[in-house]
């Protein structure tokens, strides 16, 4: 967060400023930094905070973790495939089931129009 000479800043705040009014202002500072930096982290998603996360822990650990995350992913996408392809032979039962009937509903009707033609006819 500051840098590479973080630790020199850190010995300069402690030991050379005594003044308690500077000391409180660079606190207060400090904390709606903080404050500021964890908001904007939240506004950017659950994705950036774990990126951030991870980049904090052992490299190993973290492509560990994402190999676990994606695996767990692509077995629920598979679930959702299996599961769509029965939904899509279901519906593709129902729409021949339904294409038969309008076939004997449309051949049954030609029937009875064909019989009150002729009938009408005499």
């Amino acid at each position: 967060m500051l840098g590479s000479n973080n630790e020199r800043y850190v010995t300069r705040i402690t030991r050379d400023i005594t003044d308690g009014a500077a000391l409180s202002q660079l606190q207060r500072i400090t904390v709606e930094m903080k404050t500021d930096m964890e908001e904007a982290l939240a506004a950017a998603g659950t994705d950036d905070a774990h990126d951030v996360a991870v980049e904090a822990r052992d490299p190993d650990l973290a492509l560990e973790e994402e190999n676990a995350s994606l695996m767990a992913q692509l077995d629920k996408k598979k679930k959702n495939l299996a599961d769509m392809e029965t939904r899509l032979a279901h519906l593709q039962e129902s729409y021949d089931d339904l294409k038969d009937e309008t076939a004997r509903v449309t051949s049954e009707l030609e029937d009875v129009r064909s019989m009150h033609s002729g009938a009408g006819d005499q």
